[in-house]
């Protein structure tokens, strides 16, 4: 059953606990970001034979990807 299934467990992908402290801030802990979505949408995209690179729709002159102007897949994450 699972060679057929993808799951996806999601939650604040990317979050840390800290900040990159510049030296102005007075706390050094809160919410930032350190890897982009980008990279775990084109990995989840990646198995059901859908290529992040290629542009789907055109769109006010613009050809638009589904993970818009990045991402890369993430090959380790995929057993």
């Amino acid at each position: 059953m699972f060679e057929d299934t993808l799951v996806v467990i999601g939650s604040e992908f990317g979050r840390t606990p800290l900040i990159q402290n510049s030296g102005l801030e007075r706390v050094g802990n809160g919410r930032d970001h350190n890897v982009h979505v980008r990279d775990l949408q084109a990995t989840i995209l990646h198995p059901m034979g859908l290529d992040n690179t290629k542009p789907i729709c055109r769109y006010s002159g613009r050809d638009y990807r589904l993970t818009d102007v990045d991402g890369h897949v993430v090959k380790p994450l995929l057993a």
